[in-house]
């Protein structure tokens, strides 16, 4: 007879499902004293209309050493019904178990106490397609990401212009849905952290849910539902959210399925390609001023010097820059042990100068100015190149006005660059 399995799933109603991936370990004992074949059918599990059906044979035993058999089948691209006998309900599989003795084998005496066992474990099951209700359910949750170029950013501001942040919400599920966004702040290198804000002008509210339709569609056409919340300087306290740099970027978030209950009277559906995702989109002209913004890097540097033997007496690094950016910098060498303790300061003999001060160049049209910067070691500084371990690299950007000097936003060009090239000039003294 067929038996029906309940898969415990509730709040969960499923009633039709497809396994993209899916194994059943099967260990079948036998207590007869002849060979005997498992039959193992399963109504409403099938593969291209075909229903699932395997057969095992399995050696003779006794009631106190049964026979086993173990085998693994699967069951990846099947479909399986749920909705049991009547068609009706839901989360549960049919089975159906014939044992057979084997036809050429010897005759036997059967009893109530032999009883034949068959264990079935479901294994990495995963969903290609999912039809029922989901139950009403709250999914959030807090994530965190960093952008780790900002962590070198240790001083100084940016002003950005008019700009605008939209986050996108898109629901792939055939499911209604309830989504609030909680909270969105970053934290920048020195610890400030600034929360994002709205103000009476936006029709966001952080906290207030806000209605996610079900996707449309089917297997190939299916189409996520989406909701786009904007801010810019008119409804958020964007700009100052954005000049704090912050390199650790957190968002707050909470997604309720199926708020007004099983409303699709059992017809939630998932596919494969369905998601629930948020994308960001950033609209920024291209143009920034900056006053005293200061990037720090550190590098290893391994130099060995035996005074004993060559070795070099002084000497300087140059520095060659051809720079199309309309910014210039202060860039000062920091020289420091094993343990990070600064040895020594190098400073520059000029700055990295901004492209306003220089020429056009004929062909790309790009304004450009040529830097030359020397950092001099002193004796002292080349007799303990052995101790310096790190070279901490710190580079102070304004972007100037030619005429007053001051700070200004400035547009960034297309094409702009920034060309280095490092030399060394070094004395060498040979020892015999």
């Amino acid at each position: 007879s067929i038996e029906q399995h309940d898969l415990n799933l509730e709040p969960i109603e499923l009633k039709k499902v497809q396994l993209s991936k899916g194994f059943i370990d099967l260990k079948l004992q036998n207590p007869i004293a002849t060979k005997v074949i498992f039959t193992i059918t399963l109504p409403g599990v099938t593969k291209d209309g075909v229903t699932f059906q395997k057969s095992f044979n399995a050696p003779s035993g006794t009631n106190a050493n049964p026979g086993v058999v173990q085998a693994t089948v699967d069951i990846s691209g099947y479909f399986m019904d749920l909705t049991g006998v009547t068609n009706g309900q839901f989360n549960l599989l049919q089975s159906m178990f014939t044992v057979q003795t084997d036809p050429l084998g010897p005759t036997i005496t059967l009893t109530n106490q032999d009883v034949t066992k068959i264990d079935a474990t479901f294994r990495d099951l995963k969903l290609g397609y999912a039809r029922g209700y989901f139950g009403d359910q709250i999914i959030s949750d807090t994530t965190e990401t960093t952008i780790s170029a900002l962590n070198k950013i240790v001083a100084g501001s940016v002003d950005f212009p008019a700009s605008s942040l939209k986050f996108t919400i898109s629901n792939g599920l055939k499911i209604p849905a309830k989504a609030t966004l909680t909270l969105i702040h970053n934290e920048n290198a020195n610890g400030s952290t600034v929360p994002m804000t709205v103000t009476g002008q936006s029709p966001f509210q952080f906290g207030q849910p806000f209605d996610l339709d079900p996707a449309t569609g089917t297997w190939n056409s299916l189409v996520s539902s989406s909701k786009t919340i904007e801010f810019n300087g008119s409804n958020s306290n964007l700009e100052q959210y954005l000049e704090n740099l912050g390199a650790k970027q957190k968002i707050g978030y909470s997604i309720h399925l199926n708020p007004w209950g099983n409303s699709s009277a059992g017809w939630n559906e998932i596919f494969s390609t369905s998601r629930l995702t948020v994308s960001i989109d950033a609209e920024m002209p291209l143009s920034i001023g900056l006053d005293g913004l200061t990037v720090r890097d550190t590098f290893d540097f391994d130099v060995k010097q035996n005074t004993e033997k060559t070795h070099v007496v002084s000497g300087e690094l140059v520095l060659f820059a051809t720079n199309a950016f309309p910014m210039s910098g202060e860039v000062t060498l920091n020289l420091l042990d094993a343990n990070g303790n600064l040895l020594y300061t190098v400073a520059g003999s000029d700055k990295l100068q901004s492209s306003l001060y220089g020429n056009t160049v004929s062909g790309s049209g790009l304004q450009t100015c040529k830097s030359t910067i020397h950092y001099v070691l002193t004796e002292d500084m080349v007799n303990h190149l052995e101790s310096i371990k790190k070279v901490s690299v710190t580079a102070k950007f304004d972007t100037p006005n030619p005429t007053t000097g001051s700070s200004q936003q400035v547009l960034i060009s297309e094409g702009a660059f920034l060309g280095v090239k490092m030399k060394g000039a070094f004395k060498i003294e040979n020892r015999y």
